[in-house]
């Protein structure tokens, strides 16, 4: 029997390492249905740009950073705007919602699906800050923070050609590890 540490209050130490670590990414299929939050991040909801009726694609600009901690929500899918409504999201709050029912599987033109890497980067660091605001990354701990709000580059340095951590502490910490040795690593 294996005994487990546990802290002075309760709790236990769990392995820090996920059943699933070694394990092949599994491709699930598109939904039929999304829901897709405004507030995916800490800071302000983004302003919603889409109403129902409308067609998106994948990397349609669903709504505007509205702020400095905001941050830019894309569609990860195409098909039809459903609604926009609030309702309750994950944690029980109510939040605004824009619903898409899935068609297709389209992207937008302005989106690079080739497979290869940019080893040079011709672009400033501001250019660089931009592009992450306009895609709108942000972290992947519990806060979601926006990346370019966090993103802070010397004045006179550039900044490396991978902006990819897989040292951070949070969820999804064991999928950056995955990709890195799959993708990253060629």
């Amino acid at each position: 029997m294996t005994k487990i540490k546990t802290f002075p209050l309760g709790g236990i130490h769990p392995n820090k390492y996920k059943i699933t670590t070694d394990s092949p990414i599994i491709f699930a299929g598109l939904p039929e249905t999304v829901y897709i939050p405004v507030k995916q991040h800490i800071g302000a909801p983004a302003k919603i740009l889409v109403k129902p009726g409308d067609k998106v694609k994948v990397g349609t600009l669903l709504a505007d950073a509205d702020g400095i901690v905001s941050a830019d929500v894309h569609s990860s899918v195409s098909g039809e705007v459903l609604k926009v409504e609030a309702i309750e999201g994950e944690f029980g709050y109510v939040e605004d919602m824009i619903t898409i029912k899935v068609e297709g599987d389209e992207f937008e033109p302005s989106i690079d699906r080739s497979l290869d890497i940019d080893r040079e980067i011709p672009y400033t660091a501001e250019e660089i800050i931009a592009k992450i605001r306009e895609a709108g990354i942000v972290g992947m701990g519990g806060a979601g923070y926006p990346t370019p709000v966090k993103t802070s580059i010397p004045e006179g340095t550039h900044p490396g050609e991978n902006l990819y951590s897989g040292r951070q502490k949070g969820r999804h910490t064991h999928l950056k590890r995955y990709r890195m040795r799959t993708v990253f690593n060629r």
